[in-house]
């Protein structure tokens, strides 16, 4: 049983020797962000449900010890595409002999049949908060009952990387550009500006990653979000920021012209343990500003990586189109299709009955001058609409209240102790490859015969993301020592 993921390309297995391996002598470590999976590349058969792969390169990691897996995961199978495969790379740069068996596990599949289109589609589930299970589903070619909607959803383009820079040949991961602007924050939204080269003013870049728990977004998108809450502060000891947890929010992010609700809990997260101030207890906010060695590491590709946080709102379609060279039938340019399932109004229903609210401040902005938030506007089990049916504008410049919050962190000590028990469970997008720390894939059927995985997991804490950027050297936060 092993992890996947939808950013990472690349087999490796651990534990008992597969039978018929061959072993090509060639070494490979495959690093991530929380540890690294080294060996040599082999080749064997590969069974997986119905499917026979013959010759499937990947790499066998006698000791992987360092990746700190629970019971009974022996390794990770990776369903991005052929380009950010380390293993691909290596052969291309070393002259491969066998170009057949030079390709990702889910390109070998798509190769199978060429009368399908080669997409992949990812649905996850929400618990009811942290600390319970929860789960997901992945399908091959096929769609899941009740979702197929999704096919109606605008076509977002996949970025091509090389076309960025040349250089990014190997870093293409399942990257689109925004609507412009594309944030929304109870009715203002914020004026954004890409880093990106070649992107329209205003459109920012991002990439879906399945593997990371804690979404990585821009300073001034988490500064706006959680800025302006009453009693939030931002936390520099792992760079986040801690909100009470009665704090329900509205946040849209636009995407093809259509704006994709954020549930509430997936905006402002339980803390293992809890934490309270002064009868308050306090939770972290989610969507975390983008850290530097994520930034660095992204390497001008994009501006966020969207993760779990963000993917629990959507059913999500990836076609890969013609990353996958064998295959006659589907030779579009990839492209990514998301279906929003996330009804704010139930949402927020459901926020403040599993956290006991009954009467929350406004969560934002209300209208005034200086974009600060009075409090004045509290309300009864929502948040506070906008005061104008008009959208407006917000520069990214923060209020000077927000402002001396972000100054005065560090100086109050139970400031640092929050820090502390947030960073006891945040991971800056660490989860192996896959959905989440513990999520395992399963290759299953269903009713309809058709070819589906089920995804089990934990929620938190997560562990690390792997593909071009798993160089992102973050420690485990169960490691830290404070």
């Amino acid at each position: 049983m092993d992890y996947s993921g939808i950013n990472s390309s690349d087999l490796w297995v651990t534990g008992q020797e597969p039978g018929g391996r061959i072993d090509t002598g060639v070494s490979l470590n495959l690093t991530y962000a929380a540890g690294s999976a080294p060996g040599n590349i082999s080749v064997a058969r590969l069974e997986f449900d119905e499917y026979v792969v013959e010759d499937q390169e990947f790499v066998y990691v006698p000791d992987a010890s360092a990746m700190k897996f629970p019971p009974g995961i022996q390794g990770v199978i990776g369903l991005g595409p052929d380009i950010s495969s380390d293993i691909v790379e290596l052969d291309i740069e070393e002259g491969g002999s066998n170009p057949l068996r030079t390709h990702s596990v889910l390109s070998r599949i798509f190769s199978q049949n060429k009368t399908s289109q080669n997409f992949m589609s990812l649905l996850l589930t929400r618990t009811n908060d942290t600390e319970e299970d929860f789960e997901g589903e992945i399908t091959i070619s096929t769609l899941i009952t009740g979702f197929e909607n999704v096919t109606s959803m605008p076509r977002l383009p996949v970025v091509n990387a090389s076309v960025l820079d040349a250089r990014f040949q190997f870093a293409q991961h399942l990257t689109v550009a925004t609507d412009p602007d594309p944030v929304v924050v109870n009715g203002h939204r914020i004026r954004s500006h890409s880093i990106v080269p070649h992107i329209d003013p205003g459109r920012m870049v991002a990439t879906f990653d399945s593997g990371f728990t804690v979404p990585q977004i821009p300073r001034e998108w988490a500064d706006t979000i959680y800025g302006e809450i009453e009693g939030s502060f931002y936390l520099e000891v792992n760079n986040s920021w801690a909100l009470p947890c009665n704090q329900s929010l509205n946040v849209t992010i636009g995407f093809g012209g259509h704006a994709y609700p954020i549930h509430p809990l997936d905006l402002n997260t339980k803390l293992l343990p809890p934490f309270d101030r002064d009868g308050v207890e306090y939770c972290f906010g989610l969507f975390q500003p983008i850290q530097p060695n994520a930034l660095d590491a992204l390497a001008g590709t994009a501006d966020m990586i969207l993760g779990m946080g963000f993917l629990r709102n959507v059913y999500a379609l990836f076609d890969y189109g013609d990353f996958v060279d064998d295959s006659s039938n589907d030779r579009v340019e990839p492209y990514v299709q998301l279906l929003p399932i996330t009804n704010l109004e139930e949402a927020t229903i459901e926020f403040n009955n599993l956290r006991g609210v009954s009467a929350v401040p406004s969560a934002g902005y209300d209208g005034s001058d200086d974009n600060t938030t009075t409090g004045s506007d509290a309300i009864t089990g929502i948040v506070a609409e906008p005061k104008s049916d008009k959208t407006t504008f917000i520069e990214g410049d923060l209020s000077d209240s927000t402002k001396k919050k972000v100054k005065k962190i560090a100086r109050r000590t139970i400031y640092i102790i929050v820090g502390c028990v947030i960073a006891a469970v945040l991971l800056v997008g660490i989860c192996i490859c896959g959905c989440c720390y513990g999520m395992c894939g399963i290759c299953r059927r269903d009713s309809s015969g058709r070819r589906r995985w089920g995804l089990k997991g934990q929620s938190m804490p997560s562990a690390s993301s792997g593909g071009k950027y798993a160089s992102v050297n973050n420690p485990k936060p169960w490691e830290q020592s404070y």
